[in-house]
């Protein structure tokens, strides 16, 4: 995906991430797998980009990174503002047109184990473009799936670990957390895919992600 093909409405909280050069992998062939002690999601916090569109580490579509974050400089943004004519974004009527967003990342597990996941999400709400609107419609977060899905070598799905949905009406502008504990990896699982994807509504934003083994 091409940084091109990003929009950037005139606000301060959209900004370009640019992707931090990373140094030579070291060798970790003789490193012992330890999932305990590390979070298997590679850039939970999103504070590395390969644009201004996808997050490093991470697929998806419909996102944008954004400063309004629960830690550090930077969090995904579920969902782009769509205009309704072809002036400038302003308005609750540009605001209501949505696309759905979904974003996810593979990493690999163990047999046998089960695995804590922790989140934070909010309802993201432009509140300068919003001030003084008469006729702004409700403000309440699309529904969110959240699922972890174990797989086999080949890619294919063994089971879920892990469903959660987030209903509407349940994310506000300050940042919730969530902690969800899995089902236990089944036998020929050798990776899980976490996805997170949001219906067609107002932006959702997602900042530190955690997958660990359970003590």
């Amino acid at each position: 995906m091409s940084g091109t093909n990003c929009i950037y409405p005139a606000n301060n909280h959209f900004f370009y991430v640019s992707q931090k050069p990373h140094p030579s992998e070291p060798d970790l062939s003789c490193k012992k797998y330890s999932p305990r002690l590390e979070n298997l999601i590679k850039n939970g916090g999103f504070e590395d980009w390969v644009s201004g569109c996808l997050p490093l580490s991470w697929k998806g579509s419909n996102l944008l990174s954004n400063s309004y974050s629960h830690t550090g400089i930077a969090a995904v943004q579920l969902g782009r503002f769509i205009c309704s004519n072809p002036e400038p974004c302003k308005g609750s009527v540009d605001l209501a047109l949505q696309l759905p967003a979904s974003l996810f990342q593979e990493v690999e597990v163990l047999p046998g184990h089960v695995f804590t996941l922790n989140f934070y999400s909010s309802l993201w709400i432009r509140k300068t473009t919003l001030r003084d609107e008469p006729h702004t419609p409700p403000l309440e977060n699309p529904p969110l799936q959240v699922n972890l899905t174990w797989l086999n070598n080949h890619g294919q799905p063994l089971g879920i670990g892990i469903c959660l949905n987030i209903p509407s009406n349940t994310l506000g502008p300050l940042w919730s957390s969530f902690r969800e504990v899995s089902s236990i990896v089944p036998h020929k699982a050798v990776k899980a895919r976490l996805s997170i994807a949001k219906s067609a509504g107002w932006p959702v934003l997602i900042d530190d992600v955690s997958l660990h083994v359970k003590n």
